[in-house]
């Protein structure tokens, strides 16, 4: 009976020993998962202005090259214009010629 005994109160002192160790690892996994949460918060941050950042640079790109595009096409809009104006100041200078040689 006292070995019984001896047996029942080893068991229970094992049985509360490894809740102890179970209850500790709970603690220990839970506060790693705490601190991964923490982590995932802040890189979910950093991802967000990351990508924020991203946008406003090829926002800013496009903006350049569209400043660019537009002057490209005024300056090509003058040049055509001082063509037309060289082109007809041409042919009033051609008419004059021969109006010229015709008098002469």
């Amino acid at each position: 009976c006292n070995a019984e005994v001896t047996r029942i109160k080893a068991a229970s002192a094992d049985a509360l020993e490894q809740l102890v160790t179970c209850e500790n690892n709970i603690a220990q996994w839970q506060s790693e998962i705490e601190a991964l949460q923490e982590k995932i918060r802040q890189e979910g941050v950093k991802m967000e202005k990351l990508a924020a950042v991203a946008v406003e640079a090829q926002r800013a790109k496009l903006d350049e090259l569209a400043h660019e595009g537009i002057q490209h096409y005024s300056d090509g809009l003058a040049v055509q214009k001082r063509v037309e104006r060289l082109t007809s100041e041409k042919e009033m200078l051609q008419r004059k010629l021969v109006s010229i040689r015709n008098q002469y």
